[in-house]
């Protein structure tokens, strides 16, 4: 037998639960709340102007998925950085959200 292991990190051992804050080019702040249940806040502030949604989240194969209480999800391909990490959302070829703890 082979050594077949989960894909998936259980979100109780989520190494990078915990408060994270991303700027974007066109001047946004996102501050995302990874929480080690497996449930997330995202705020989004540009301009004065908030918006905000939470959820679950789960990691798997490298993908972060941020699954909306409104059934809708957000997702994208993760990488670990020394303080935070790296987002590339579904779809986007060239930018990354560059989270760090915060």
């Amino acid at each position: 037998m082979g050594n077949d292991t989960a894909t998936s990190t259980p979100v109780a051992s989520v190494p990078f639960s915990g408060n994270f804050v991303a700027t974007v080019a066109n001047g946004a702040t996102i501050r995302l709340t990874l929480n080690a249940d497996g449930t997330f806040a995202w705020q989004a502030n540009k301009d004065g102007k908030a918006s905000s949604f939470q959820g679950n989240f789960t990691m798997q194969n490298g993908t972060l998925s941020l699954n909306r209480a409104d059934s809708q999800k957000l997702e994208g391909a993760l990488t670990m950085g020394n303080n935070g990490f790296a987002l590339r959302l579904a779809g986007q070829t060239e930018m990354n959200l560059n989270f760090v703890r915060g």
